[in-house]
C-alpha cells in the first residue's frame, strides 16, 4: 500500500496519470486456470492505454516464478521496470541480506538463541528464496547448525504462518524444547506464528523468540512488536517511477538499483529497544546543538518511513515541545503538534508512526544531552508520546465508525446489486449506492461474446463528486428507493455493435472520466466465467480500497445472474419460436398425409366394390386396415398439437374391442 501510494504521488506531482491493474497472481500457461482468476486483467496493460509498466515481479511470481513474469513483459512491448528481480528489465531491489542477516545475528549473539526454525515464503517466489539462503548462510558462519526438519512450508500469509507451527510441533513431532527461535520470510507469517504459540501457552519471547521482514503493520501491532527488517519502500517507489520516466523518455538507465534495508529490534527477539540504532552514549552537546540533532534525527526518520511529503514544518511543531518556557507556551506547543499530526493524517500519515520519529529524538537525547537537560528533555519526550496517543486513538475510533458505516452502505449496495434483474437496474443501483461509499468514478466494461477478451462495452457507468461519511445512512435509503419491486427478467435489449470497443483501450473516449482521475481496475469473475472488469477511481484513502475489492465482487455476482438469466430468457424465446414452429410444421405434414390417405381409403373403398378374387379381397382388407391405422395415427398427432396448444377437444364414444383386436391381427401378414 505505501508503495502504491509513494508512486500515486509522484505521478500527481508530474501530471500522469495511474492505473492500477488489482488482478490476481499470474498463472501458468500449463496449469489448470483457477476459479476466480483475475490473471486476464494484465494483458489489457499495454500501448492502448498505458505508457509504461512498474511491475511488482516479487509478487506476480508467486506460484509461476520470475520466467512466466518476463513473458509477460516481453509480450508487452513496453518499457517496464521492476521492483524485484527480472532479468532483461531494468530492475530495482533491496539489499535484504545485511538487514536480515542482522536481526538473525542478533538472536544468535546476543540472545543465545540457537535452536532456530525457518518459515519460506511461496515456493517459487524470489524473495523467498533468496531469504532463505540469507537465513543457512548466516547460521553457517555463526557455527550453528540447520535443523532441515524445522524448515517449513508457508506462503506469505498469515494463517501460513500459524500453519507452520503445526506442522513443526504436531505432524513432525518436533518437541518445544528443541525450538528457541524462529525466524519467518516475512511478518505476516510471523504474526501467524506467534498468534498459534500464544494458544498453546508459549511465551514469546522468553521461551521462543521470533523475527520477521517487511516492518508491515502486522509487526507494529503485533503484541510483542515484532523485531523485522524495513524496506525503504518511500524510496523505492520514488527511484522506480523515476527510473520508468526515464525509460519512456528513451534515456538510459542502470540495469540494477539496490537499495539497502535496516534491521528494527523490538521485543519480540527480547530486545527492549525499537529501532535498529544502537548508540553509546557520547559526551555531552550544548543546548542549540542539540535541538539540530533532535531536528535532524527527527527528519531523518520522518523521511525514512514514508513521511518526505509532509510539510517542511512539522518537525519544527515538534520540537516546540521541547522548548517551551512557559504553560501557555506548553499548551500552544502541543496544540499546534496536534494540528500537525491530524494534517498529516488527512494526507494518509499513520499518527502512530509519529511514535518512531520520538523514538529517534529519543536516541539522540539519550546519547546528547547534559545530566541536566537530559531529564526535562524526557518529561517533555513523554509529553509529546501522549499527544501522539491521544490523536492516534481518536483517529483510531473515528476511522472505526467510518469503516462501520463504510461497511454498512457496502452491504446495502450488494444486496441491491443482487436484486436487479438486468443492467438498466444495476445501473439505478450504482448511481443511488456508490455515493455513499465515496466512489467518484465507475465503469464497468464486459467483454463481447465470442471474442475471447478482445472487445468489450460499456455495461454502466457512474461519475460523482463521492459523499461524506454523514451521508451514508440517507444514501442506503434513497439506494432502497431506487431498486424497483422484485420482478420477472425484462426481455433483453438488442445492443448494437458500434459499442464495442478494443478491451486494451480500457476505457473508450466517450466514457472517460470528466476530470482527470488516477484510476484502479478490478477483474469481474465468477467462478471459471471471466465476465469483465470494472474501474474506480482510487480513493483517497487506499486504505479503503477493500470497499472496492469486495464492491467488484459483489458486482461479478450480479452481473453473473444478470447474464445468466438473458441466457435462459433467449433460451426459453428460441424454444417457443421453435416449439410453435413444430407445432405449424406438425400441423401442415399431418394435413399432408391426411388428404392422400383419405383418398388411398376411398379407393381402396371402390376397389373392394368390383369382382375379385379372394386373395385380391384379402390384400385390399389388409391395406385398407393399415391405411385406417395411419391415419389415426396422423390424428393422434393432430390431437398432440391441439393438447400443445391448449386446444383439445375430448369426446365421448364407444370402444369395441373386437373390432380393435381384428384391425391389429389385419395388420400382421399370416404366418406360412
Amino acid at each position: 500500500m505505501r508503495l502504491f501510494e509513494t508512486v500515486r504521488r509522484m505521478a500527481r506531482r508530474s501530471g500522469i496519470r495511474l492505473i492500477g491493474f488489482q488482478g490476481s497472481y499470474l498463472k501458468s500457461s500449463t496449469a489448470e486456470r483457477p476459479v476466480f482468476d483475475g490473471s486476464f486483467l494484465y494483458e489489457l496493460a499495454d500501448k492502448a492505454c498505458v505508457d509504461g509498466l512498474l511491475v511488482a515481479s516479487n509478487l506476480l511470481a508467486n506460484g509461476v516464478g520470475t520466467e512466466a513474469v518476463r513473458a509477460f513483459c516481453e509480450r508487452s512491448g513496453l518499457p517496464v521496470v521492476s521492483i524485484g528481480e527480472l532479468s532483461g528489465f531494468p530492475q530495482i531491489d533491496i539489499d535484504n541480506r545485511s538487514g536480515f542477516r542482522a536481526v538473525i545475528e542478533d538472536l544468535v549473539v546476543n540472545h543465545g538463541r540457537r535452536r532456530l526454525a525457518f518459515i519460506c515464503g511461496a515456493l517459487a517466489n524470489p524473495d523467498s528464496i533468496a531469504r532463505e539462503q540469507v537465513f543457512r548462510e548466516t547460521l553457517a558462519d555463526l557455527g550453528v547448525p540447520v535443523i532441515e526438519e524445522a524448515i517449513l512450508p508457508g506462503n506469505f500469509l498469515e494463517p501460513s504462518g500459524a500453519s507452520a507451527v503445526r506442522t513443526l510441533l504436531d505432524e513432525r513431532g518436533i518437541p518445544l524444547e528443541a525450538i528457541d527461535g524462529i525466524v519467518a520470510a516475512n511478518d505476516q507469517m510471523a504474526v501467524g506464528a506467534v498468534h498459534e504459540l500464544v494458544a498453546r501457552h508459549v511465551r514469546i519471547p522468553r521461551d521462543i523468540a521470533i523475527v520477521g521482514f517487511d516492518d508491515d503493520d502486522h509487526a507494529r501491532s503485533n503484541s510483542p512488536p515484532l523485531t523485522t527488517v524495513a524496506q525503504p519502500l518511500v524510496a523505492l517507489a520514488e527511484r522506480a517511477f523515476e527510473l520508468l520516466l526515464d525509460r519512456i523518455a528513451g534515456r538510459e538507465v542502470p540495469e540494477r538499483t539496490v537499495l539497502p534495508a535496516e534491521p528494527i529490534f523490538r521485543r519480540s527477539c527480547g530486545c527492549s529497544g525499537s529501532l535498529a540504532r544502537r548508540e553509546s552514549i557520547g559526551p555531552c552537546t550544548p543546548r542549540h546543538a542539540l535541538l539540530e540533532r533532535m531536528h535532524r534525527a527527527g527528519n531523518q526518520r520522518l523521511d525514512e518511513i514514508g513521511g518526505r511529503h509532509l510539510n517542511a514544518g512539522s518537525i519544527e511543531a515538534l520540537l516546540k515541545v521541547f522548548v517551551s518556557t512557559t504553560e501557555a507556551d506548553t499548551v500552544s506547543a502541543r496544540t499546534t503538534f496536534e494540528q500537525t499530526i491530524l494534517g498529516a493524517a488527512e494526507r494518509g500519515f499513520d499518527p502512530e508512526r509519529w511514535q518512531e520519529v520520538l523514538d529517534a529524538i529519543s536516541d539522540t537525547i539519550a546519547s546528547d544531552a547534559s545530566p541536566s537537560d537530559r531529564q526535562s528533555y524526557e518529561r517533555r519526550l513523554l509529553e509529546a508520546r501522549v499527544v501522539v496517543g491521544e490523536v492516534a486513538a481518536r483517529t483510531r475510533r473515528l476511522e472505526q465508525l467510518h469503516t462501520t458505516q463504510r461497511a454498512n452502505a457496502l452491504r446495502v449496495l450488494g444486496s441491491a446489486l443482487v436484486c436487479s434483474r438486468d443492467l438498466k437496474g444495476l445501473s439505478r443501483a450504482l448511481q443511488a449506492g456508490l455515493p455513499g461509499l465515496g466512489v467518484g468514478y465507475c465503469l464497468i466494461c464486459l467483454f463481447a461474446t465470442g471474442a475471447e477478451g478482445r472487445l468489450a462495452r460499456v455495461a454502466a457507468r457512474y461519475e460523482g463528486r463521492g459523499t461524506s461519511p454523514a451521508d451514508l445512512l440517507q444514501s442506503a435509503e434513497r439506494l432502497w428507493r431506487a431498486i424497483p419491486p422484485t420482478l420477472p427478467p425484462s426481455r433483453p435489449s438488442q445492443r448494437p455493435e458500434a459499442l464495442l470497443f478494443p478491451a486494451n483501450e480500457l476505457v473508450p473516449r466517450e466514457a472517460q472520466p470528466t476530470t482527470e482521475r488516477d484510476l484502479l481496475v478490478y477483474p469481474l469473475v465468477f467462478a471459471e466465467a471471466t465476465l469483465g472488469y470494472v474501474v474506480f477511481d482510487i480513493p483517497r484513502d487506499l486504505a479503503q480500497a477493500w470497499l472496492l475489492e469486495g464492491l467488484a465482487g459483489h458486482m461479478s455476482s450480479a452481473i453473473y445472474s444478470i447474464t445468466r438469466s438473458e441466457e435462459l430468457s433467449r433460451a426459453r424465446q428460441l424454444a417457443e419460436r421453435a416449439s410453435a414452429a413444430k407445432s405449424e410444421f406438425v400441423a401442415m405434414m399431418s394435413h399432408e398425409v391426411r388428404t392422400p390417405l383419405t383418398a388411398i381409403l376411398g379407393h381402396i373403398d371402390l376397389c373392394l366394390q368390383t369382382q375379385l378374387t379372394r386373395e385380391q379381397r384379402r390384400h385390399l382388407d389388409r391395406a385398407r386396415a393399415s391405411s385406417r391405422a395411419l391415419l389415426g395415427i396422423v390424428n393422434d398427432i393432430l390431437d398432440f398439437s391441439k393438447i400443445e396448444a391448449q386446444k383439445l377437444e375430448l369426446e365421448a364414444g364407444r370402444c369395441d374391442l373386437d373390432d380393435v383386436l381384428v384391425e391389429l391381427l389385419g395388420t400382421c401378414p399370416a404366418r406360412p
